[in-house]
């Protein structure tokens, strides 16, 4: 009942919103030591007992060195750790060396994966453990999010023409998503297209299309179809040019944390633009005829 009990008096610590994550691993033997080695990502336990380093019923049955742990980190105060040390079940105490003044303090939860199993460890160090946080994997997730230039069409497929407006919809509205892994967090990032802006030429406007946009259907009739997303140009370019016809989708990107199970609110990043594709698009004008009685 030993882990229990140290359970009991720090779960409001490990509940109270402080807590800094990096995922570990924890393998454990039959010497009766313990030690902790830091690299550029992490840190590793090596925990080794006569038994398992814990159980959520307080058993105490064997461990192999392969079995998968991870971890959350937490940093402390040293009055918290010296009180934590004279509490009746204290932690077990790992270091990287002799301790010293100027040491950090770190409160590791450690639950083995796929298991209930689970322990915690005070952690001492001389210097600050690299410890990653889930806003920083969720800043990797976002950076992973490949934003794809739409296929941009028009109708009429050809010129344009002054006076009749022209269909505009883009093929690429779907929700991105990506996740990143550091260890035991995880991270998702999400991109949902918002909207499309279209700049239509130099000298000439921009619309704005909150949706892909309708696909013109040849075998209809005009009369009996309709889009949200158009354009109708005023002017035709001047000869032998043509007006570059640009579409950009924007995204509304937000991220989301999974640390020991507890997925975090949404982080809204709020709207981020996609890659832009440029069109050349000709604008002409339909010409009348006049004929003499």
């Amino acid at each position: 009942m030993q882990r229990i009990s140290i359970a009991l008096a720090l779960g409001t610590l490990l509940t109270s919103g402080t807590l800094i994550s990096q995922a570990t691993s924890i393998s454990a033997d039959s010497n009766g030591s313990a030690s902790v080695v830091c690299g550029q990502t992490g840190c590793t336990i090596t925990v080794k007992t006569p038994g398992s380093p814990g159980g959520s019923s307080g058993d105490s049955g064997g461990s192999s060195s392969s079995d998968p742990w991870a971890c959350a980190w937490q940093t402390i105060t040293a009055e918290t750790a010296q009180t934590l040390e004279n509490s009746i079940t204290p932690p077990p105490l790992i270091h990287d060396g002799a301790p010293g003044p100027n040491d950090n303090w770190y409160l590791a939860y450690c639950q083995q994966v796929d298991t209930s199993n689970y322990a915690f460890y005070l952690v001492e160090v001389n210097g600050t453990l690299p410890i990653v946080t889930p806003a920083q994997v969720g800043q990797m997730a976002v950076s992973e999010l490949d934003f794809v230039a739409p296929m941009v069409s028009m109708a009429p497929p050809g010129p344009a023409f002054v006076n009749f407006e022209s269909w505009l919809w883009v093929d690429q509205w779907q929700t991105i998503i990506k996740i990143a892994m550091v260890g035991g967090i995880s991270a998702t990032a999400t991109a949902t297209p918002k909207y499309v802006i279209w700049q239509m030429g130099q000298g000439q406007g921009q619309v704005r299309c909150d949706s892909a946009g309708a696909v013109y259907n040849p075998q209809i009739p005009d009369e009996d179809q309709s889009t949200s997303c158009g354009y109708t140009y005023q002017v035709a370019s001047q000869p032998g040019q043509a007006y570059t016809v640009t579409a950009t989708v924007y995204y509304d990107v937000s991220w989301t944390s999974t640390v020991n199970g507890v997925t975090s609110p949404p982080d809204d990043l709020g709207v981020m633009p996609g890659l832009p594709k440029p069109t050349s698009l000709v604008v002409d004008e339909i010409g009348t005829v006049v004929v003499g009685s």
